[in-house]
């Protein structure tokens, strides 16, 4: 299973294509300018893969900062 801190990286390098140390627990992402329906798509695909769950439309659309995803990974270790 993959750790938060590689899932950050991954975050970072692979659904959102920002340089590596951006993203921290309070980063808004809204202001992230590859924050879309293919990031949804991608961050979904990711968290299947490595922790065996996906998020609802409703969960997603109620994600406002990195911390969020977050408490759902770890709700789910």
């Amino acid at each position: 299973m993959m750790t938060v801190e590689k899932f950050k990286e991954v975050f970072e390098s692979d659904i959102v294509m920002i340089d590596p140390g951006f993203v921290d627990t309070d980063t808004v992402l809204q202001e992230l300018s590859d924050w879309d329906s293919l990031a949804y798509i991608s961050l979904n695909a990711c968290l299947d893969e490595n922790y065996g769950f996906t998020l609802t439309a409703n969960e997603l659309a109620e994600l406002s900062v990195f911390g969020d995803i977050v408490k759902h990974i770890n709700k789910h270790l």
